[in-house]
């Protein structure tokens, strides 16, 4: 093997072992949870939703919204899927998608078709 293969060989191994920590690193990265239930509250201002769990009725959770990426603007009654992450703060969603709304919207459309 010549110096100059043997460069491109210990710099091809060099790529590779950057490649499999950044992998290693991503893999560690927890994905967030996932909770439906229906509002119970919701206050636009400081981001603070309320949430009754439809698995388990007995149990409401209190999640910030304040940075999540929300559809409809969540109203009591209205079924809604949050995906979030557990924080030594609380629970902080990341995403909101309310479900009631989407529903009407699909009704409303293939009613108009």
């Amino acid at each position: 093997m010549s110096a100059r293969e043997g460069e491109f060989m210990h710099g091809f191994g060099a790529s590779i072992l950057i490649v499999l920590a950044a992998l290693g690193t991503v893999a560690c990265v927890r994905a967030p949870e996932v909770v439906q239930g229906s509002v119970v509250s919701f206050d636009a201002s400081s981001g603070a939703l309320v949430v009754r769990d439809e698995l388990a009725p007995d149990q409401t959770l209190t999640v910030d919204a304040s940075r999540a990426e929300i559809g409809a603007q969540p109203a009591p009654g209205d079924v809604v899927r949050i995906a979030f992450s557990r924080a030594a703060t609380g629970l902080s969603a990341t995403r909101v998608m309310n479900i009631t709304r989407q529903d009407e919207l699909t009704r409303k459309s293939s009613a108009g078709h």
